[in-house]
């Protein structure tokens, strides 16, 4: 056999061989895409999946194609690996944030729009990279309301506690804080506040099923006071409650309301107690 005889040889078969898996990856995609169609009710959840599927069946259509064309791949193999080796030592953190791209997306922890905290931070994603994700104090949806933005590592996929508020069974943990001076705390009926604040929550609370009630682990406005570690004739108030997460601006708007119509009384008992 001739040199050009077995190169053509050669050739004819590689071809045949990558054709049949491209068929191959291209109706097994249509299948389960019909599969996750049917199967999966949540349009952007569906849409994630199928971006995987995607990622994951064009690595295995890249693989299969080197594996054809290339007849000694295994000591590319090698020298992969030892190479990646060296850069793993050389560049740990890049390559730890490059590895939590992949888990974010894998694992679907959360996705551009989801509102998520990490590490202490909340917001909105805004952007995802290969290194980092980008916080937003507002969602990418308002183009017009500026706000600050966050960039976080990749890495915190690996190492971090990840909440996603933006899931279902997730409730949203809300919070308000404020100071008052002592003056103000003296006039200032806790008891009576904390009960309005629970009464705006109980109603909140009605309006809600039966599946929804079952996601939050807590129904009452818990109350903190201590005092104000850099300014100690201030105290330090925070006001803490559970709301799913669509809820949790018209919900906090009304307890910012509550609050500021007692803080307003609370000015009122001060100025008649000094006539």
């Amino acid at each position: 056999m001739t040199i050009y005889s077995f190169l053509s040889h050669h050739l004819i078969i590689g071809s045949i061989q990558s054709i049949a898996i491209a068929l191959l990856m291209y109706f097994l995609y249509r299948f389960l895409r019909w599969y996750f169609t049917r199967k999966i009710d949540n349009t952007t959840k569906l849409k994630r999946k199928l971006s995987r599927l995607r990622y994951l069946l064009i690595a295995i259509f890249v693989f299969c194609l080197v594996k054809i064309w290339i007849s000694d791949f295994s000591h590319i193999l090698t020298a992969l690996g030892l190479v990646g080796a060296g850069l793993v030592v050389a560049n740990k953190e890049t390559i730890m944030n490059f590895i939590g791209s992949f888990i974010i997306m894998w694992r679907d922890l959360f996705s551009e729009g989801d509102y998520i905290e990490v590490q202490g931070q909340e917001g909105y994603v805004y952007r995802l990279g290969p290194l980092y994700y980008t916080l937003a104090e507002y969602p990418p949806s308002d183009k017009k309301t500026k706000g600050k933005y966050i960039r976080i590592p990749n890495a915190t996929a690996i190492t971090g506690i990840i909440i996603n508020y933006s899931q279902p069974a997730v409730p949203f943990k809300g919070k308000i804080q404020f100071k008052v001076t002592y003056q103000q705390y003296t006039h200032l009926k806790i008891t009576e506040l904390k009960t309005t604040l629970d009464k705006e929550l109980t109603n909140y609370l009605k309006t809600l099923n039966k599946s929804q009630l079952n996601t939050l682990t807590s129904t009452t406005v818990s109350l903190y006071e201590q005092p104000d570690i850099d300014k100690p004739e201030l105290i330090d108030i925070t006001i803490s409650y559970q709301c799913l997460f669509e809820h949790k601006k018209s919900l906090s708007t009304l307890l910012n309301t509550s609050l500021l119509q007692a803080l307003t009384e609370t000015d009122q008992r001060k100025s008649m107690s000094k006539e």
